[in-house]
Parts: C-alpha cells; sequence; structure tokens
C-alpha cells in the first residue's frame, strides 16, 4: 500500500487536523483520518527550538490502496500547508 510520510513545522497541529477536514476528511479514531479512498494518521505536537521562537513539528502519514488518489490527496495537502514570506 503506498505511503508518504510528511513532516509540518511552523503550522500548528489543529490547523493542520482543519486542513484535513477541508479535503473531507473524518476523525475515524483518535489521531486518524479518512477521506475518499485515502487514510491519514496525525502525530501528537512537538515543537522545537529556532533562534528565539518555539517551533511546532507535526508528522502526517497518508496512505491508499491507489497511487493515485495518494498523490492528488498530497498536492492537495500541500497546497494547504505551503507558506511563502519575503
Amino acid at each position: 500500500m503506498p505511503t508518504k510520510q510528511l513532516e509540518i513545522r511552523g503550522i500548528h497541529r489543529q490547523n493542520i487536523i482543519d486542513y484535513i477536514y477541508q479535503l473531507h476528511g473524518k476523525e475515524s479514531k483518535p489521531n486518524h483520518y479518512q477521506g475518499p479512498s485515502w487514510t491519514c494518521t496525525v502525530s501528537k505536537e512537538k515543537t522545537i527550538r529556532f533562534f528565539q521562537s518555539d517551533i511546532p513539528v507535526v508528522f502526517v502519514t497518508f496512505w491508499s490502496d491507489d497511487k493515485d488518489v495518494l498523490e492528488t490527496i498530497l498536492k492537495k495537502f500541500r497546497l494547504k500547508t505551503f507558506r511563502a514570506g519575503g
């Protein structure tokens, strides 16, 4: 089964969960979310210290029986978590 784990830094866990809901995911059990033909888990939020800031770190693991579905959901999720600064 195709699987992909993403490490998300700088976005709080609750925001990540909100993005999963926006992608039609529903909580199936604690920390597990089920979407149309895909599943994911969301880790507990940890923090790293960078200069004088605490940066949230969350791991999200997606998997699906269909590689194309996995690639599609990853693209949509990455668009939601994309940050650009200047």
